[in-house]
């Protein structure tokens, strides 16, 4: 039932993003397969090759905590909610976090970018 399920989102995503995964064990492996070819857009992030860079529209080798944190940075920067004058205190804090980084400049290095 869950693999059932996994494999539905899978064919209904308009993006799918494969982060920290060798993309070799089965089934978790067919699933970003799955979506590539029901029309995703499929980027995957790791920082090894997988089988599936190849059909991958994107492919990131960053580190993953530190890519992911500048995405988030970069979607509440986009975002109406973060431009709401009433909302940018808990903006604030939340880039203030401890570990909380700025890492474009691994996204930028990146071999695939």
């Amino acid at each position: 039932e869950d693999l059932q399920k996994a494999a539905d989102v899978s064919m209904s995503a308009d993006l799918y993003i494969a982060i920290g995964s060798t993309l070799l064990v089965e089934p978790a492996a067919s699933f970003p397969r799955i979506a590539k070819r029901s029309g995703a857009s499929l980027v995957i992030l790791n920082n090894a090759e997988t089988p599936l860079d190849d059909m991958a529209d994107l492919v990131l080798r960053a580190q993953i905590s530190e890519t992911l944190q500048a995405l988030l940075r970069a979607l509440l920067k986009a975002s109406a909610w973060a431009d709401a004058p009433e909302n940018r205190p808990a903006l604030a804090g939340l880039l203030a976090q401890p570990g909380f980084v700025n890492a474009p400049e691994a996204v930028r290095q990146s071999s695939y970018w």
